[in-house]
């Protein structure tokens, strides 16, 4: 029958690939985080006036840099919609989103990978691998002209004096000098911004000695800039409040029936991204393949908004790839 190679896709179901809890909410209402899980959270607020799209990535609401100031896209085209598969392409794509961010006057920012080794509340949980994604942003704001001559330093800020110890090895540069969380060290005089690197603890009574000293970053930091690269997931930090996410990686799996007749359930890996000042972008991996831009939103979409976007680009996928092995058949 014509009408079986069409696709009918039954309600996604969500399967976490990162079994991780919520990574901390601020209480802005213009930049909800939710975090995929099965089924999907739907408890948290819908982004107001989110606009969805399967048009090609454009840029968001706010105004690109000017274009003597945007990076060089020649080597990577379409940087901002390409998952990274390894933690020195994160690092690079970060610094890049971080970069344009400031550039745009955006002064307190979020950076969030969604990883089990970059989980600071996970037993496989690597510092050093957080460590090098911070120190790639570190290195991008040394090399560009966002700091100011009496501001040259990049203050790199950890949780515990044995994370201090674990950065110091890993910074190569006395620009980037390292300072403990609450420690009187952590704001100077010549520090002109701050990398603060998994705030929050396991205990109500850490995340909440962290908020303090966040806080007390933020308010001597004044209008320095000030970015925060994934904080203790579950941990409630109200001194995020107003941070803007200047970029987001957070893969995950969906699970879906190949039409009306199958029996067996399909798989295929799926990834919310967003580097700053580009919208937040959809990419499907079906069958273990390339990643494949299938989608955007104006704002971070809600589970809900997301499940559609997935469900619309794989029907879409699927469509073209039986419509290509049907003219190959017919040649």
């Amino acid at each position: 029958m014509a009408s079986s190679a069409l696709v009918s896709l039954l309600p996604l179901t969500w399967i976490p690939l990162l079994r991780l809890p919520p990574l901390p909410t601020s209480p802005a209402p213009d930049f909800p985080i939710h975090t995929l899980h099965a089924p999907p959270r739907l408890d948290s607020p819908t982004p107001r006036r989110a606009l969805l799209s399967s048009a090609p990535p454009s840029s968001t609401r706010r105004s690109p840099p000017p274009l003597a100031a945007q990076p060089q896209e020649a080597d990577v085209p379409r940087w901002f919609v390409e998952v990274p598969r390894t933690i020195t392409a994160t690092g690079r794509q970060a610094a890049r989103s971080v970069q344009g961010a400031l550039r745009a006057n955006a002064a307190r920012l979020l950076v969030e990978v969604a990883s089990v080794e970059l989980d600071p509340s996970s037993a496989s949980f690597r510092p050093s691998s957080l460590l090098a994604i911070a120190h790639a942003v570190a290195l991008e704001l040394l090399d560009t002209s966002v700091l100011p001559p009496s501001r040259p330093l990049v203050k790199l800020v950890v949780s515990s004096t044995s994370e201090a110890a674990l950065a110091a090895a890993c910074v190569w540069t006395t620009n980037v000098p390292v300072s403990v969380l609450g420690h009187p060290s952590m704001v100077e005089p010549r520090d002109g911004a701050f990398l603060v690197v998994a705030p929050g603890g396991a205990t109500p009574a850490a995340q909440a000695q962290a908020n303090e000293a966040l806080a007390g970053l933020l308010a001597a930091a004044q209008g320095r800039p000030v970015v925060v690269i994934n904080p203790w997931p579950g941990a409630t930090l109200t001194a995020l409040a107003g941070f803007e996410t200047a970029y987001s990686l957070r893969p995950f799996e969906m699970a879906y029936l190949e039409d009306q007749y199958a029996q067996r359930v399909d798989r295929a890996g799926a990834c919310l991204l967003r580097c700053f000042p580009h919208e937040w972008s959809v990419l499907l991996q079906p069958n273990g393949g390339n990643w494949t831009y299938v989608g955007r939103s104006s704002v971070r979409p809600s589970s809900q908004q997301l499940e559609v976007l997935c469900r619309d680009g794989m029907t879409g996928l699927r469509f073209n790839a039986r419509m290509d092995a049907a003219a190959r058949s017919a040649e």
